[in-house]
């Protein structure tokens, strides 16, 4: 009986509802780990990416299923504990329209909506990882858990759909990423100035806030816009040159 009180008090304070106010230590230990552990599973979906197109075709669908379940369990923690708000937990940020996308894309196999995930969840998940911005609580709480898992599986799972799948990628298919994106932010920044909320940081950046501060919103705004559309270009750009790459390697094999 101790034992499952034991139990019952972990879950209790795992997913407790008042924040302490604590933030990670940014490229502490844990958070370099993580940040390794991420990019090393990245690059060996990369290597071992011939493998993985042979074996079993439901990992990808297992990868897929672990963030159903943390956005669910997410979702769930938002409601039971209080913690939901219109500012702060609507699925309006950059990460988490991608892993909506991701989810629907390959359970009702949309191409298109995959590579709307795998553009937003390639530049997404690098930045969060790389900066992270959780909610303020010690851990052990669930919104940490939520958070790396969630991002982490959702560089892996852009990087399993790229490589390994090979999803159709040309200037055209770009485009029309290019269009949803701008038109999803323009909607955003018209929510955040009527919630007076932060969605995708086009209304405050998670560093560097001083010098954001001495800018005029508009100037932010036009800024982070630039610099979202040349993220996404740059993505576009590495996934044409490791396909091209490819395209040139292949041509070579067939000449010998």
């Amino acid at each position: 009986m101790n034992f499952l009180n034991r139990i019952l008090e972990f879950f209790a304070y795992f997913f407790r509802s008042k924040p302490e106010g604590y933030d990670i230590e940014k490229f502490g230990f844990t958070h370099i780990f993580l940040v390794i552990f991420a990019f090393v599973g990245a690059i060996l979906i990369y290597v071992y990416r011939d493998k993985l197109k042979n074996s079993n075709k439901n990992i990808l669908k297992f990868f897929v299923v672990l963030l159903f379940l943390q956005q669910v369990i997410l979702y769930g923690w938002y409601i039971t504990s209080g913690a939901f708000s219109i500012e702060t937990s609507l699925p309006l940020y950059d990460c988490r329209v991608a892993i909506i996308c991701i989810i629907y894309g390959v359970f009702f196999n949309n191409n298109k909506s995959k590579r709307i995930g795998i553009y937003l969840g390639f530049v997404g998940s690098i930045v969060a990882l790389i900066s992270p911005d959780l909610d303020r609580f010690i851990f052990p709480h669930y919104t940490w858990v939520s958070f790396f898992v969630g991002h982490i599986l959702l560089l892996w799972v852009s990087c399993y759909i790229f490589f390994v799948e090979e999803i159709e990628i040309s200037f055209k298919k770009y485009t029309e990423v290019f269009i949803f994106t701008n038109v999803l932010h323009i909607a955003v920044i018209i929510f955040n100035s009527i919630s007076k909320s932060n969605y995708a940081f086009l209304s405050e950046p998670p560093i560097f806030k001083e010098v954001a501060e001495r800018l005029h919103p508009i100037t932010y705004i036009a800024i982070m816009m630039l610099m979202l559309n040349f993220s996404l270009y740059l993505v576009h750009s590495y996934f044409m040159k490791s396909r091209d790459g490819k395209l040139k390697l292949s041509h070579r094999k067939i000449e010998n």
